[in-house]
């Protein structure tokens, strides 16, 4: 899933403090885009509008759209942090649905991580 960056705040501010916060959030934005853009070679206009819509894709697809070289783990493992996704607008009801529980979840070492005895 590709979005907007977003930003927690706690606290009193204020408008010179959020127009602080605003403007790092479009440096942060600026700074994903030109990344996305070198690895798949669209434009910036086209990542930017991917962000704004919070555009989700599975393995296959983000491996299609060149955000990434290669998928690492099939359908049914995980190397995920369980992750309350509640929060986000337009996740696909079939990815919600094909969550596996989190107290089935064992963590999986990536191909290039060492094991130090510890799951």
């Amino acid at each position: 899933m590709i979005h907007d960056p977003v930003m927690g705040v706690m606290g009193y501010f204020g408008e010179d403090e959020f127009a602080k916060f605003a403007e790092e959030l479009i440096v942060t934005k600026n700074c994903i885009i030109n990344a996305y853009a070198l690895k798949t070679g669209k434009s910036r206009e086209e990542i930017s509008a991917l962000m704004a819509a919070e555009t989700w894709y599975t393995g296959e697809e983000a491996v299609n759209a060149g955000f990434c070289d290669e998928i690492l783990f099939g359908e049914n493992d995980s190397n995920a942090v369980i992750t309350d996704f509640s929060r986000y607008r337009n996740m696909p009801k079939s990815l919600l649905n094909s969550r596996t529980p989190a107290a089935a979840v064992k963590h999986k070492p990536m191909k290039n991580q060492t094991d130090k005895g510890s799951e």
